[in-house]
């Protein structure tokens, strides 16, 4: 079966592996840029929500920034597991209507396909005699 594609946000079709791997790799860049601010002494202090003591004074989009950067992380990472949680169930639901539609398409009474053991899997080349050992001797 070909692998299930989905359109993310509309836009860019791409397959359960693809998006998989993205987020991966999107998730290392971005807990590797924390870590690289945080070994640089760039982040804002941590401080507890109910405390309510700014570190930068004034108006604006920095200050605002600054004063709620852990909770504006917060908020990205709940969004961004609703959206892997969502973006998953819709692969489940697309992989499960190519089953049914496999399925659909069998002719009835006919069995899924066997699947080869290992030493139905393995066949001589033509023309070559498989090598014979006596029967008393295990080792070659």
């Amino acid at each position: 079966m070909k692998p299930v594609r989905i359109k993310y946000y509309g836009l860019i079709w791409m397959t359960k592996q693809t998006y998989l791997i993205l987020l991966a790799a999107f998730g290392g860049i971005a807990c590797g840029a924390l870590l690289i601010a945080y070994l640089a002494d760039r982040l804002p202090p941590l401080g507890w929500p109910w405390v309510r003591k700014p570190l930068v004074e004034g108006y604006g989009f920095m200050p605002f920034f600054i004063n709620n950067f852990y909770f504006i992380i917060l908020v990205c990472l709940v969004a961004q597991t609703i959206d892997t949680l969502m973006v998953l169930h819709k692969f489940a639901q697309k992989e499960a209507e190519q089953r049914a539609q496999f399925e659909a398409l069998r002719p009835e009474g006919l069995a899924a396909a066997p699947v080869p053991t290992h030493a139905e899997g393995i066949r001589p080349v033509p023309g070559v005699q498989p090598d014979r050992r006596a029967s008393g001797d295990p080792h070659p």
